[in-house]
């Protein structure tokens, strides 16, 4: 940058004295003593008028780059200066919804867009939509009529099918038909000036929209560039680390918690519901003969009973419970605020909708059918910590289990033992 300044000075010097130069041989011309005018003379005239011209011209646009340069090394240092902070504040976000607002943040701050929005992309892993997650100086009307955006409508649409950052010369050299597409699109009220969609990896995760700007430059198209690659990897990042999450709270055959999960969230539950005095009950539930049922069935069979009796306590529950695969065969639900009874309304219609489900190779378990056998215990009376409680819980299991199995249990007896399977 420094060399290219330094460049146009030098130039708009040069000019300068040609300008002085071209304008001195005019004068000397038109002051020729006692000559008479000629065809010559006259052509030598406006050919040196029109040098002068053309160097006064070459004069003003090198001037406008000698300002272009300057304003784009202030821009720059302006960027320099704030960049770290921002990139900070990026990478430190920790949800995805922070990681939006750090974008829009980052791009209202480099730049002099009064506008500013970001759109992530769903679907496919190409983006079959975008939905407007973040907004600078949108009003709430204009964002319900475009909170949705499909791939290739609109001009929003059209950058994040393309996959390039476009300005509204680059929607006007488009086909005819994209632009009367355009003309028709949700999007064509809205001021916006540069669209930049969000690629990583051949892969579409969102797009940045720029409007109500005072002039688009080349800085400040590449200053959304480069904004757009970072938060590119700041979104990455965030999803690898949500899966390496996923692996380690959760049981990836069934889609439930697991058992390391399990019992940080009892501990945690059981803490909350001593410090504020709530009900907070335990279910149990293990499969009957499931190590027989591995033997005759096979392995597969056996894998699938476990996805669909997963499937089956996860939706017998509310959103505010915790389901867990916390064994081979066992399952186990945590539910806060829920007494006795409730636990046991619980534990109930997961048995029956296990019992009445028609699962691969029933037949050849006892009566036809896959069951389980089901306990609850309840905190403070069924015990007062973690291995407690659990202890209490899988004691009323083996209870029904030696009752017959296919049975819940609310409260094991003190007395009860464990059974053979």
């Amino acid at each position: 940058m420094e060399s290219l300044f330094s460049t146009s000075t030098l130039s708009v010097m040069a000019a300068i004295a040609a300008s002085l130069l071209a304008g001195y041989l005019v004068g000397r011309v038109r002051r020729r003593p006692g000559s008479a005018p000629s065809r010559r003379a006259e052509s030598g005239q406006v050919d040196l008028q029109r040098s002068m011209e053309h160097l006064q011209k070459s004069f003003k646009d090198l001037a406008a780059e000698a300002e272009t340069a300057r304003r784009e090394r202030a821009e720059m240092s302006r960027v320099l200066a704030v960049l770290p902070d921002l990139l900070r504040n990026l990478t430190s976000s920790v949800t995805l919804k922070d990681i939006h607002m750090a974008i829009v943040t980052i791009v209202r701050s480099l730049t002099d867009a009064r506008l500013v929005l970001f759109y992530s992309a769903q679907g496919s892993a190409q983006g079959d939509i975008l939905i407007l997650r973040t907004a600078i100086g949108l009003n709430a009307e204009a964002a319900r009529d475009i909170k949705e955006v499909r791939i290739g409508e609109g001009r929003i649409g059209t950058a994040a099918l393309k996959r390039i950052t476009m300005d509204a010369g680059d929607f006007q050299n488009e086909s005819i038909l994209i632009r009367e597409g355009l003309r028709r699109a949700g999007d064509k009220d809205l001021p916006l000036t540069v669209v930049s969609p969000v690629v990583q990896r051949d892969s579409l995760l969102g797009v940045i929209v720029m409007g109500e700007m005072e002039q688009v430059t080349a800085m400040s198209k590449r200053i959304l560039g480069i904004v757009g690659q970072l938060s590119a990897i700041a979104i990455e990042n965030h999803q690898l680390f949500q899966e390496v999450k996923l692996h380690a709270d959760v049981d990836m055959q069934t889609r439930l918690y697991n058992a390391t999960y399990f019992r940080k969230y009892l501990e945690t539950e059981i803490n909350k519901a001593r410090r504020f005095h709530r009900p907070l009950s335990l279910v149990w539930l293990d499969i009957d003969h499931f190590r027989s049922y591995n033997e005759t069935s096979g392995h597969e069979a056996g894998d699938e009973v476990l996805r669909i009796v997963g499937r089956l306590v996860k939706d017998s529950t509310r959103a505010v419970d915790i389901p867990c695969r916390v064994g081979g065969q066992a399952f186990s639900v945590i539910l806060p605020e829920t007494a006795r009874e409730g636990a046991a309304r619980v534990a109930e219609t997961v048995r029956g909708k296990v019992e009445a489900h028609e699962m691969p190779l029933a037949v050849n378990q006892p009566g036809g059918r896959i069951t389980v056998s089901a306990g609850v215990a309840i905190f403070p009376e069924d015990g007062n910590h973690v291995d407690s409680l659990v202890r209490s819980v899988e004691e009323a299991v083996r209870y029904a289990k030696q009752r017959g199995r296919n049975r819940v249990e609310a409260q094991a007896p003190p007395w009860a033992r464990a059974a053979s399977d």
